[in-house]
């Protein structure tokens, strides 16, 4: 999502109020953040989309927000869906766990292009492969009638793969493409739960937590005439967190609400690291001429805390 021309690393994802990594297949540096979300659209409810004079609510973002929201299964009764499309297979199923208390809703997808690249259908590129697979889910409970739970998750797994010419005669030598072996991986996993307690008609408490990581590695071979491999190009934007939320939420009158809250973010790992090596032709490298341009590891933390007041001017 581009918006006012800004990266894609501007925007602030969120999943039931919880900050998550971008969420999106083949989300790698240099792209528009992604164009494939590691969830259905089987599983979204509301969702708010802000793309400027953001609430203090959001913080640590220079183009938008995008707050992610899934719905609950069915109660009352099991349903499953099958879809296949552009974009691949897509498998759902939800119901309930105790009826009328509790719900489960899970969607798994395979890529299209994945199934037609397996069968030597290149759409995106001459010998590029790209594949993709994620799995989703949301479980629910009311406690009772002023305490509920959820239970959520979500993972993707997408490759992008270029592939050489398979014959070193037939390779023209003017044609990097025609030498390189690129691999480009992209991965993203969270885990989290909420609480939420209904203080009365006109207040709300709600917590979250939840663990994630998230990797997108880059490995860039060049092969000589005879199909020996030199590495040119390692690059990785890796990073393990645990994320909290706590908000209270009040209305004071019909048309005013009171809202606060706060975000914790604990980067228990970081690793960002870029590698490239010059050549002197497209399938020649100088493993002399070594750049390591970005190398750095560790943990960090960020905290924001927020208090707003919001009030609806009239119906419209």
């Amino acid at each position: 999502i581009i918006i006012r021309g800004n990266s894609s690393f501007g925007m602030l994802w969120r999943v039931e109020g919880i900050d998550v990594p971008n969420p999106n297949h083949f989300a790698r540096p240099g792209t528009s953040g992604g164009g494939v979300t590691i969830f259905s659209a089987q599983l979204l409810s509301r969702s708010d989309f802000s793309t400027g004079g953001m609430a203090a609510e959001y913080g640590n973002a220079i183009s938008g927000a995008m707050d992610v929201h899934f719905r609950k299964g069915n109660r009352n009764e099991r349903q499953h869906r099958f879809k296949f499309g552009v974009l691949g297979i897509d498998l759902a199923t939800e119901g309930p766990i105790k009826k009328e208390r509790s719900s489960y809703l899970v969607n798994y997808r395979y890529s299209t292009l994945g199934l037609l690249t397996a069968n030597g259908i290149y759409l995106v590129g001459e010998r590029v492969e790209n594949t993709f697979q994620d799995l989703s889910f949301n479980l629910a409970w009311n406690g009772d009638d002023k305490n509920r739970f959820t239970m959520f998750g979500l993972g993707g797994l997408s490759r992008e793969h270029y592939n050489p010419v398979d014959n070193p005669l037939d390779r023209d030598p003017d044609r990097a493409d025609n030498w390189e072996d690129r691999i480009r991986d992209g991965n993203v996993g969270v885990l989290g739960g909420t609480y939420t307690r209904l203080i009365d008609q006109k207040a709300y408490f709600k917590a979250g937590v939840a663990v994630m990581g998230s990797e997108i590695d880059f490995f860039y071979d060049a092969l000589d005439s005879l199909n020996n491999r030199s590495n040119y190009h390692d690059e990785r934007h890796n990073e393990n967190r645990i994320s909290t939320s706590r908000t209270y939420s009040r209305k004071l009158n019909p048309s005013l609400r009171f809202k606060t809250g706060a975000f914790i973010n604990l980067i228990t790992n970081y690793d960002f690291y870029k590698k490239t090596v010059a050549r002197s032709s497209v399938s020649d490298i100088i493993a002399e001429n070594t750049d390591l341009s970005v190398n750095g590891q560790g943990q960090t933390q960020f905290y924001q805390y927020y208090a707003q007041l919001s009030k609806d001017l009239n119906e419209k």
